[in-house]
């Protein structure tokens, strides 16, 4: 991501990644992770995760973040990867 004027801090409080922050131009709907896999999951296969920006600046709860997290996994796993996602990643 390339570095704006004012830019916009994302924080991801997911495994691997807490504390992680992501400038992000002004204007933009969505980022990509792109070859994404997951040591804890035990998921090899490589795959891209699209994320797509809140339109405000605010913090958003740990529970709504696993929601959103949850819905972009599931929207992108495959077969016996997907099967490999639980209820408390």
């Amino acid at each position: 991501m390339a570095r704006a004027a004012s830019p916009r801090r994302l924080r991801r409080y997911t495994n691997g990644l807490a504390g992680t922050i992501i400038f992000s131009e002004p204007g933009l709907k969505t980022f990509t992770i792109v070859d994404w896999t997951s040591s804890t999951r035990q998921i090899a296969n490589p795959y891209t995760l699209i994320f797509t920006l809140r339109t405000d600046d605010g913090v958003i709860s740990p529970d709504d973040a696993k929601t959103v997290w949850h819905g972009i996994l599931e929207e992108t796993l495959k077969g016996e990867d997907l099967k490999k996602l639980g209820a408390g990643d």
